[in-house]
């Protein structure tokens, strides 16, 4: 299946949102998810999305609690359907088809009828407990009725009679119940026997069978058949079962239930992927332990035992990019550590990257200023510098107290790298020289960038870091965009970038970002447009929102390029309101400069100014990129209030910012701009001559659709490259 033109595109590459949408093109689908309401917002991000840009025949069918669906439905497509309790006659059909015995007593079915108020699950919940109290009998025949209906008490809540029954229990089905509901909705029944106590242990099959027979769980298919998976017959039947005990028995049972995970997993030779759900269950029995008495050794070391299993699972979310899920389990491990443990210095800088990505900045300076101080007061040279560097990626969006981000940047490098080297650390030299990569691409110096990605590259691989080596290779895509690179050369360097990242999500989107525009260029808009869309879609399902809000730096090119400046504002504003909301700086300028510039085009100078200085007022002095842009707008909006001399030199300032760079296409961007100026005050051979050296440059770069409409407005015959 082609994807993008020259490359073939394996199931494996295509997006959650792509896949069901190839399958819709196929036959109508239907995609079902239940209980919302426990959903990441990963997965919330991907139901979004499919809701609001699909074009193939889906239904999209979710359910959840009415207190969240209210409010997370807001906007979206769509029917809402408040499942109101059954009618009379619905419920009364519902009854006749548990019964299964028309002829049963008018009495029992009314109780149930009334006891259930329209509730299905009290209604089952009621029969089963009628069979419970032996009311109930079965025969041969039917059912037969023991004593009086109308005197028996009915609980008056769900939660009521859930709980009415499991007390009704044998001692030897609720030992079965208790640690089933500790371990989960769904539980195997080998954990179920690992965990009972010896008395019960050789009857756990029989056990679970009369649960089953009372509606209270029931057998489940599952992937691994060995497993022998059961599940409770509803989330509020395990919730009443666990509500039941007392802290301190859910305590050890959660952390036999760690034990027996752990022992089962060596036994299997599994991997890590189950190390999530056994960090739960050791975090969940070190809470609750905290919440009965003062910590102890016993209770550090099941601290300790979660945050490790924590961390490693958190850290296999940041491998896969989904920053989300990084983030909420590397802030659990970092809480289960004390103040003073090098671990939880440890956990940071990952933590603060993951923040950052979802736009938790202020988290993120929290977490790396408490992680800072403590490396210091500790003495942890190592982890002190790791934990400047990540402060300063995350100063690139915050706008910190560095007057000169990049400069700040290398001065950090200059001490840093000579630790880490002296401990052979190739894991955080890879972190260095990728932050010293971007340092260097902020000023538009592409060769540097791309010297350090190759020693970022290196030491990645001698350190293991695949995720680091593809973050590293993405300077490649990024120079093969922003620099010389001819166009036809730039998109093989870009395709050949996604051949060796093809396990990193975030640097696939990225890169796929980059091509957009380089198929714009010359002159396919439709691949130019499906590009920075499935782009935007990925960074969305990973929960990456401050990468998919600066898609618009792409995305708005293209459509500019296409002729549609309606669409390029749209992309623009998009994402600026986001970074706006996000209190982001690095992005945002450059953001709004682009913005102004494209209204100073439709005569919108009063917008217009107001966003330039916005740039002005925000962008970092070594961000060549939003200097010289809100240096073009203002030149226009100078030029418009009748100031040419001021225009003039605003103007040759920007071109002058961007010539210390290799940015021919950034160049040629500013000197028509400077064409503008000069159309209005200025020598017309000078305007001409700009021209000509933004159509030359155009050309170099391999820009057909810009040298052409700029040959154009020569009026000359475009020459074909």
């Amino acid at each position: 299946m082609d994807d993008v033109p020259g490359r073939q595109v394996r199931w494996q590459e295509l997006s959650k949102s792509e896949c069901f949408e190839l399958l819709a093109r196929e036959r109508p689908v239907v995609v079902l998810w239940e209980d919302l309401h426990w959903a990441e917002a990963t997965l919330l991000d991907l139901i979004n999305r499919l809701a609001g840009t699909a074009t193939a025949p889906l239904l999209l069918l979710c359910t959840g609690r009415p207190s969240f669906v209210d409010v997370w439905q807001r906007g979206l497509p769509g029917e809402l359907i408040d499942l109101k309790p059954l009618s009379a006659e619905a419920i009364e059909q519902f009854v006749e088809a548990l019964l299964g015995d028309p002829s049963i007593e008018q009495a029992v079915r009314r109780r149930i009828i009334e006891a259930a108020e329209g509730n299905p699950l009290y209604a089952e919940q009621m029969f089963s407990m009628l069979v419970d109290e032996g009311i109930l009998r079965r025969t041969d025949t039917g059912w037969s009725v023991e004593g009086d209906v109308d005197q028996l008490a009915i609980p008056p809540t769900i939660h009521a009679l859930l709980t009415s029954r499991l007390d009704g229990l044998r001692v030897d089905e609720r030992a079965v119940v208790d640690v089933a509901s500790v371990i989960g909705l769904e539980f195997a029944r080998d954990a179920v026997e690992a965990l009972v106590p010896d008395s019960v242990r050789s009857e756990v099959d029989m056990r679970l069978e009369s649960l089953a027979s009372k509606h209270l769980v029931r057998k489940t298919r599952s992937h691994d058949e060995a497993a022998r998976m059961y599940r409770f017959d509803h989330i509020l039947i395990r919730d009443a079962a666990y509500g039941g005990l007392l802290k301190r028995k859910r305590a050890g049972l959660h952390e036999q239930f760690a034990d027996w995970g752990e022992r089962v997993n060596a036994a299997r030779r599994r991997g890590v992927e189950y190390e999530e759900i056994l960090g739960f269950h050791l975090e969940q029995a070190y809470g609750y332990l905290a919440e009965l008495e003062e910590p102890d050794d016993h209770q550090r070391r099941l601290a300790h035992r979660a945050a490790e299993k924590l961390d490693t699972a958190g850290r296999r979310a940041f491998a896969r990019e989904d920053m989300p899920a990084a983030a909420n389990l590397l802030r659990r491990a970092h809480d289960l550590l004390s103040a003073d443990d090098p671990a939880r210095i440890e956990v940071v800088p990952d933590l603060a990257q993951a923040l950052t990505q979802t736009g938790e900045f202020a988290w993120a300076e929290i977490f790396l200023g408490e992680a800072v101080e403590a490396a210091g007061r500790l003495g942890e040279s190592t982890l002190a510098a790791e934990a400047r560097l990540a402060q300063l990626t995350t100063r690139r969006f915050t706008g910190g107290e560095e007057a000169n981000w990049s400069e700040a940047v290398l001065a950090e490098l200059e001490s840093a790298v000579p630790l880490f080297e002296e401990h052979s650390d190739h894991r955080r030299l890879a972190k260095a020289w990728r932050l010293a990569m971007d340092a260097h691409g902020i000023s538009y110096r592409f060769g540097d960038a791309a010297a350090a990605a190759e020693r970022a590259v290196r030491h990645a691989r001698l350190g293991g870091d695949d995720r680091g080596a593809a973050a590293a290779a993405l300077a490649y895509a990024m120079a093969a965009l922003y620099g010389p690179t001819l166009v036809r050369e730039a998109i093989t360097r870009c395709e050949e970038t996604l051949a060796t990242t093809a396990d990193n999500r975030k640097v696939q989107a990225l890169v796929t970002l980059f091509m957009s525009p380089l198929y714009a260029m010359s002159g396919d808009f439709t691949t130019a447009r499906r590009l920075y869309r499935e782009a935007g879609a990925s960074f969305e399902e990973l929960g990456a929102t401050l990468f998919g809000a600066r898609t618009s730096l792409q995305s708005a090119v293209v459509e500019l390029l296409a002729g549609d400046p309606g669409a390029a504002e749209r992309e623009l504003r998009r994402d600026y309101e986001k970074l706006e909301q996000m209190g982001e700086q690095y992005v945002r300028p450059t953001v709004a400069a682009s913005l102004a510039l494209l209204l100073c085009r439709q005569d919108r100078f009063d917008e217009a100014s107001e966003l330039a200085r916005v740039a002005e007022d925000i962008a970092a002095e070594d961000d060549v990129e939003s200097q010289a842009l809100w240096r073009s707008a203002k030149a226009l909006i100078l030029a418009r209030g009748g100031d040419g001399a001021a225009a003039n030199t605003t103007a040759r300032a920007a071109i002058e910012l961007l010539r210390r760079t290799d940015a021919l296409v950034q160049i040629a961007d500013a000197l028509i701009v400077h064409a503008s100026v000069l159309q209005e005050h200025g020598d017309s051979d000078q305007r001409r001559g700009a021209l000509r050296e933004a159509a030359r440059l155009y050309a170099l770069k391999g820009n057909v659709v810009s040298e052409q409409a700029v040959k154009s407005a020569l009026q000359e015959r475009p020459v074909p490259l």
